[in-house]
């Protein structure tokens, strides 16, 4: 059905349309730390379901450029060789993450360890039309990621209400 992709790994992806109901079911795959933003505003819209980490395992690191750095340290380079430095470390911590889990009998009790970049996955269900409302209350939160994620949710948003438009259209133009 429709999708829409975000940074490395991120998604929106239409699962389901109940068009009686109005309900829809949506994928979602993005950043720990941006999913943490916006749990208010989706829980307030809907209900998330099969919450988990992504596997394989992958992290978004948003990129800093130079401009972020104290001006004291900026020079030439500083944020490409910081970026692979925090890569490093970053892919250090996951694969100890998935070293101890073959171990344990609950991964889960060591996910303290994973950076907030960690992707997770989950299923959100809502009613279509509160969808709009829910873009609007996540424009005010400042959070790296928002506008890409309102991006692909609105484009899937978009895709759902021309299926059910298709569906309803013609059946009240020919009651006319």
């Amino acid at each position: 059905m429709e999708n829409s992709t975000f940074f490395e790994h991120g998604f929106v992806k239409l699962v389901a349309n109940d068009y009686l109901t109005r309900m829809v079911s949506i994928d979602v795959c993005m950043p720990c730390t941006l999913f943490q933003a916006i749990t208010p505003q989706l829980l307030g819209t809907g209900y998330v379901d099969h919450f988990r980490i992504r596997s394989p395992i992958a992290v978004w690191i948003p990129k800093l450029t130079d401009e972020r750095y104290k001006p004291s340290v900026r020079h030439q380079g500083i944020s490409d060789r910081l970026h692979v430095a925090l890569r490093e470390e970053i892919l250090k911590t996951c694969k100890l993450f998935e070293h101890i889990s073959d171990y344990l009998e609950d991964p889960s009790d060591i996910i303290p360890i994973l950076p907030l970049g960690v992707y997770v996955e989950f299923s959100f269900r809502c009613h279509i039309d509160q969808i709009i409302g829910m873009l609007e209350g996540i424009n005010n939160i400042r959070v790296a990621g928002i506008p890409e994620f309102q991006w692909s949710l609105a484009s899937v948003l978009k895709e759902s209400l021309e299926d059910f438009s298709k569906i309803f259209s013609p059946k009240l133009h020919s009651k006319c």
